[in-house]
């Protein structure tokens, strides 16, 4: 089995150094095979932040794959930027490509930009996500390998707790079509600040996928739960998703899912 770690909305700006260092010395004590981020690393886009979120890269010594989210276009105080050049900082600190691909052992990832710089119609709110039929339409093109898992990243969720009442991602349906074609596995997720492990059914018949939404990895900027991440135990068949909380000095194991797939369809297994 390859281990992942998934993580997202570090919001540096409002960051809690302490848990920034626990995450930083577990990441060097287990040495996953990849640090998955499903964006937000800035609070306000600015300049401090961006550098803050490079010195933390430069830290970790195994690969790190990355999305942007909505906090990392420049707020609406720099038009600018927003405008003309919305990711410019991104990828400059992060990123030069903010839809990666990535070919692991066990796991092949495809990253999606969901983040809006005006926000998505018709309230144009910027903290709403969206994709774009070109996105979907190319999406199971992305894929080069017919062995191990397939993972798509995306920051903005498709499905939430029951008592959840932020929109979800737009294009949700058309993005769903996709992945059944393109027959991902695994969507990772986070911009709820909110742990959420599932089976998401897809349209057609074609079979399920695992979700694995994770929290706001070290900011106080929490949801009604601790700072938290996610690791990923991937096997051929196979993934363990392990949910890590911050308490006191460190992260902690707060609770393992299994699930197992045979053929499309993906099961809950037991430990």
């Amino acid at each position: 089995m390859a281990t992942f770690i998934q993580i997202s909305d570090l919001h540096f700006g409002a960051e809690v150094p302490q848990a920034v260092e626990a995450l930083l010395t577990h990441i060097a004590a287990t040495r996953p095979a990849a640090v998955l981020c499903c964006g937000d690393y800035t609070m306000r886009a600015r300049r401090h932040e961006w550098q803050a979120s490079r010195a933390f890269l430069e830290k970790i010594s195994v690969p790190v794959i990355s999305i942007p989210g909505n906090h990392d276009i420049p707020a609406a105080n720099q038009p600018f930027d927003r405008i003309f050049h919305p990711f410019r900082r991104y990828r400059k600190s992060i990123s030069s490509d903010p839809e990666p691909h990535a070919q692991f052992a066990d796991l092949e990832v495809v990253g999606l930009n969901t983040a809006r710089a005006w926000g998505v119609p018709p309230t144009f709110d910027w903290s709403h996500g969206a994709v774009s039929v070109k996105q979907c339409a190319t999406l199971p093109f992305r894929f080069s390998s017919d062995s191990g898992l397939r993972a798509v990243m995306i920051h903005h969720p498709l499905k939430a707790e029951a008592e959840q009442t932020r929109k979800l991602l737009r294009r949700n349906g058309l993005l769903l079509a996709s992945l059944a074609t393109a027959k991902v596995d695994l969507l990772l997720a986070g911009h709820f600040h909110r742990s959420f492990i599932d089976l998401m059914p897809l349209p057609m018949g074609e079979g399920n996928v695992v979700l694995s939404h994770v929290s706001t990895v070290f900011s106080h900027r929490t949801k009604g739960e601790p700072m938290g991440f996610h690791t990923l135990a991937t096997g051929d068949q196979s993934v363990e998703i392990t949910r890590h909380c911050f308490r006191d000095t460190q992260y902690e194991i707060d609770s393992t899912h299994a699930f197992k797939r045979e053929g499309s369809i993906w099961s809950k297994a037991s430990m």
